[in-house]
């Protein structure tokens, strides 16, 4: 059984009505669900998030070595790519959409550069 954990809910921003994410939404969320996923599975890793180009949190979860109980440090410990990159990759295309540089629907082996 899948369980849904929500999003962290942000705080209205003053004035405007608009939610804005804060470091302790953000480190509540987590404090939330990262227990959780250390419990049920055997899990190390760094999260980091960015908001208006600034680092909003950074924290280490788990072990980065097992055998000496060395913490995760999210500054200094380093993680295979893996999967994750993925979702880089799918952010800079995306990122080059709304630019207007890329068109998504041009065939993967001659992209129209520039589009627009």
């Amino acid at each position: 059984m899948k369980t849904e954990i929500p999003a962290p809910a942000a705080a209205p921003a003053e004035g405007s009505g608009a939610p804005v994410l804060t470091k302790a939404d953000v480190d509540g969320w987590l404090n939330g669900l990262i227990p959780y996923a250390l419990s049920v599975g055997d899990v190390a890793g760094a999260v980091v998030v960015v908001k208006d180009g600034q680092i909003l949190t950074q924290r280490g979860f788990g072990l980065a070595d097992v055998k000496s109980r060395k913490p995760v440090d999210p500054e200094r410990t380093l993680f295979r790519p893996g999967s994750v990159s993925k979702l880089f990759t799918w952010t800079a295309v995306m990122k080059q959409v709304e630019a207007g540089k890329l068109d998504p629907p041009a065939p993967a082996e001659r992209p129209r550069l520039g589009a627009g």
